[in-house]
């Protein structure tokens, strides 16, 4: 099974959003006086990267696996339609 060009930007845009969030987030804590042991900004830039690569992976398994359906969610996003919904169309 291959990817599409939706389900590839499906999975960057998951990626992309994991990394800025988990950037902010770092960046948030810190602001708020939480120790975070010296971290400087450049460390929690690179470090919101490890996050997305994980999502990139899940993303890729999740569209790739027969798990939930073509999108890169676990969870089921379309309408299961059974393979004989043609035949039932009119009835």
């Amino acid at each position: 099974m291959r990817m599409n060009k939706d389900q590839l930007l499906d999975i960057i845009e998951r990626a992309i959003f994991t990394y800025v969030q988990t950037f902010l987030g770092l960046l948030s804590a810190s602001g708020m006086g939480v120790d975070m042991g010296g971290i400087s900004t450049v460390k929690m830039a690179a470090l919101g990267g490890l996050p997305a690569a994980i999502s990139v992976l899940k993303g890729a398994f999740c569209t790739l696996a027969p798990v939930g359906d073509d999108t890169a969610s676990v969870r089921r996003q379309k309408e299961q339609i059974p393979e004989d919904a043609d035949e039932h169309l009119y009835e």
